[in-house]
């Protein structure tokens, strides 16, 4: 069965993607856009979002034979949860793949500015903190162009990014699980 809202492949070059995750999957913080500007929907034309604000895959988890439906079918499943990984990936993962059995599970590892953290002597300063330090994103926000400068003007080697290790090894669980992929986004040079 299949749901006539989604329909088959339009051609057999247009994969069905269904995209669960946090707010960057959902469309949060686009400059002068809509949450349709998201990258699901740059993916394909078939594309279902079910990607939740502020939250992890519990609820996913939780609620995902009324999420996907029953008739639905997908080619392609793209998990963004990296950061909050161990809070049900490994659950909401095998849902997945009871009920999609031959689609293909990508594992999204996205980084992003609020992940960065200045070594300063023995110890370190997020991004964001920093920011308001230097008096630029008083407000904590990152999407500012004069703090976008500041840390340009910095060395590279001054950076790191924070550890995730809790959040690796869920995602790494999930993917042995399921037979995913991983796809890590680069970060730029």
């Amino acid at each position: 069965k299949q749901n006539s809202s989604l329909g088959p492949a339009t051609n057999k070059n247009e994969l069905r993607f269904l995209t669960f995750g946090s707010s960057v999957t959902w469309g949060a913080h686009i400059p002068d856009g809509s949450p349709k500007d998201a990258f699901p929907y740059i993916l394909s034309k078939q594309v279902t979002n079910l990607a939740l604000r502020a939250h992890g895959p519990n609820l996913a988890s939780l609620c995902t034979q009324s999420m996907v439906g029953d008739t639905h079918v997908y080619d392609v499943i793209v998990l963004e949860y990296f950061m909050r990984a161990e809070e049900g990936l490994v659950l909401l993962a095998q849902r997945l793949r009871q009920r999609f059995p031959n689609a293909t599970i990508i594992f999204l590892e996205l980084w992003y500015p609020a992940l960065f953290y200045k070594k300063v002597e023995e110890s370190f300063i997020f991004v964001q903190d920093w920011a308001i330090d230097n008096g630029v994103g008083g407000d904590g926000s990152l999407w500012d162009d004069r703090l976008y400068q500041k840390v340009m003007d910095t060395s590279r080697d001054d950076w790191a990014l924070a550890p995730a290790q809790e959040a690796q090894n869920a995602m790494n669980k999930a993917i042995e699980a399921v037979g995913g992929i991983l796809y890590q986004l680069p970060m730029p040079r």
